[in-house]
């Protein structure tokens, strides 16, 4: 589906995700600039390599194939590898209510 991008990261990133909110690059890659993610246009073999989180963005968020950070409310998808079902199954919703947990958690300390 060309009308999407896709990233293949880590659960580092994903729960990176949960914490601040945003798919957000760590560091500087080499001769890139900071905070920018890559993204692909994708394909059949995306799904293959590894059985990695795969991160999921309307096109139209993205700025020529690369941009610092994507809030968690613009992904469409976090695809996960569930070796029970032996296929990707979208984590997404269940990526939000953790984030939201995170939040008010946090909303709690600072009380």
């Amino acid at each position: 589906n060309d009308n999407f991008v896709y990233r293949v990261t880590g659960m580092d990133q994903v729960e990176d995700i949960i914490t601040s909110g945003y798919a957000r690059s760590k560091d500087k890659v080499n001769g890139g600039h900071t905070n920018e993610l890559f993204w692909t246009r994708g394909g059949d073999k995306l799904f293959y390599w590894d059985k990695r989180p795969v991160l999921e963005v309307p096109a139209d968020k993205v700025i020529d194939g690369q941009m610092g950070a994507i809030p968690l409310e613009d992904l469409t998808s976090i695809w996960y590898f569930s070796e029970e079902e032996n296929k990707y199954v979208n984590i997404i919703e269940y990526i939000k209510e953790l984030r939201e947990e995170t939040i008010e958690n946090k909303k709690g300390r600072s009380r």
